[in-house]
């Protein structure tokens, strides 16, 4: 249990040192463990995750000592090492890929459980793609994925779902909704940069920082009407249906603006995806003053 004490050790000193420094975030910390300290390096990152939690050292800690400890046993091998996040784009941009010939991801499974590790990996899948797309011959890519689930959203290439798949993945428990819900049925002319997800009213909320995630909470009546099943790159997912879409958007309408709602009515029952006795039938499931209006006067 001494390891418990040395860690909040370096998490006082951590915050002190940031503090003095004037700094928001502390984003990494790298600690040398030798060979022959007693520590537990494992014991460390576990409390670490515990001590850490909340404050603004809320980061992964990296164990610098091992990694180079072990790489030094390599024979006829040249070891270079470069610190930094794989998830963020201007650190692979440094590492001259072109000169590459193949490149291996391997997921971070001794520092973040199955979800949260294969989800950095396909972040960094994306990047290396679009990396890759605009080199000449470019670079083979090999993966490390934990998951099932996330070993097959590896083999497919980007696309507009390609970061529902991935939020979905590690949100298996959440609902698409709102302005990707949207998206996902052609309603409207709305892109959004982010990923609309709802999950339980009373769940813990996940942290994604390599996504662009908007959250919102579903009660537990909401959590079964009005949704149906389906797969964003052979990921499976619940999606609120084009009617349920139509309703939350005039039901969270304070967080997407006045506008998307309206429109996606009018398209949606201009294209006939939606009908008016399904809406009627929405709005009675999830009330809204507004959608209710509406639909009475039929002035579109």
């Amino acid at each position: 249990m001494h390891e418990l004490a040395v860690t909040e050790s370096i998490l006082e000193i951590a915050l002190r040192h940031s503090g003095e420094a004037g700094a928001q975030r502390i984003t990494d910390l790298h600690l040398v463990i030798g060979e022959l300290s007693t520590i537990i390096d494992e014991s460390v990152q576990f409390y670490w995750d515990f001590v850490s939690e909340g404050t603004p050292a809320d980061a992964r800690l990296q164990r610098r000592g091992y990694l180079y400890r072990d790489c030094q046993r390599l024979a006829n091998t040249d070891v270079n090492f470069r610190h930094g996040s794989t998830t963020d784009r201007s650190t692979l941009e440094e590492l001259e890929l072109g000169q590459a010939d193949h490149v291996m991801v391997l997921a971070c499974s001794d520092d973040f459980d199955a979800q949260r590790a294969d989800a950095r990996t396909l972040v960094t899948l994306l990047h290396l793609r679009e990396i890759n797309d605009g080199l000449e011959p470019g670079f083979s890519i090999v993966s490390e994925m934990v998951d099932e689930r996330s070993r097959r959203l590896a083999e497919v290439d980007a696309s507009e779902n390609y970061s529902l798949a991935m939020a979905c993945t590690r949100i298996p428990n959440s609902i698409v909704c709102l302005l990707s819900a949207l998206r996902v049925h052609g309603v409207g002319s709305q892109s959004p940069a982010a990923v609309w997800l709802a999950i339980p009213h009373k769940a813990r909320a996940p942290r994604m920082p390599m996504l662009n995630l908007r959250l919102v909470r579903f009660s537990t009546n909401a959590w079964t009407s009005g949704i149906q099943d389906t797969t964003f790159e052979g990921v499976p997912a619940r999606i609120t249906t084009p009617a349920r879409t139509i309703a939350d958007c005039f039901r969270f309408e304070r967080l997407i603006g006045s506008e998307a709602p309206m429109e996606a009515l009018r398209d949606a029952l201009d294209q006939r995806i939606v009908t008016i006795a399904e809406l009627a039938q929405a709005v009675k499931q999830f009330p809204s003053r507004r959608l209710a209006a509406v639909l009475d006067s039929r002035s579109l």
